[in-house]
């Protein structure tokens, strides 16, 4: 089942206190940025935040299992480095029918 989508929007609205919670530490976000011209093949990163402090946030929510996962987001990474001119933090989240695995790196 995908649901990415609802994903998405779910974590957007209002950002801060999952990011807050799935970060552990308190974050204010400032604005959510376009990740519309950052690609991977026909891909892009799922939200891109930037926090008060100028700290960017990738957060990408998987519904289901991909194997170029982990590849996919370390180009993520580099593509919103390039691109923002600083490297992200990156908060994977996984969501299967028994429950949520996040990852932070």
């Amino acid at each position: 089942m995908k649901y990415d989508e609802t994903l998405k929007k779910l974590f957007q609205n209002p950002p801060h206190r999952l990011l807050s919670q799935a970060l552990g530490l308190e974050v204010v976000v400032s604005r959510i940025l376009p990740t519309e011209l950052i690609t991977v093949g026909n891909l892009h990163p799922d939200v891109l935040f930037e926090a008060e402090d100028g700290t960017l946030i990738h957060t990408e929510l998987q519904g289901y299992r991909q194997e170029d996962f982990a590849q996919r987001n370390l180009l993520y990474y580099a593509l919103v480095w390039r691109d923002y001119g600083r490297p992200p933090v990156q908060l994977a989240e996984h969501y299967h029918f028994h429950g949520i695995v996040i990852s932070v790196g």
